[in-house]
């Protein structure tokens, strides 16, 4: 087993994320169907962590794996509007700070 993890903001949509990951899991040839379980896992004042725990039948597939839904879910949330949902590093300025 292996893990993803992705920072997102707040407003994050976590169920539908939920189920996007879940469906992608189950489209990569290398997840052997036993666990795809996502959470969120951490916040800080500006993010959230959320962390998929995936299994594959064997290291290079679960290396091949997690690289293959790291990138899909950044797609994802990418082309579907929640682009805005990534963490970003806020400039100080936007933090009210100087």
């Amino acid at each position: 087993m292996g893990t993803v993890t992705i920072f997102c903001d707040f407003g994050t949509p976590i169920d539908t994320l939920r189920q996007e990951i879940q469906r992608l899991c189950a489209a990569c040839a290398d997840w052997d169907g036993r666990r795809c379980e996502v959470a969120v896992v951490d916040t800080t004042d500006q993010k959230i962590q959320i962390r998929t725990v995936v299994s594959a039948s064997s290291a290079e597939g679960l290396w091949r794996l997690r690289c293959e839904l790291r990138e899909k879910i950044v797609t994802y949330l990418a082309a579907n509007e929640m682009g805005r949902s990534l963490s970003r590093v806020q400039p100080d300025h936007a933090l009210g700070t100087s």
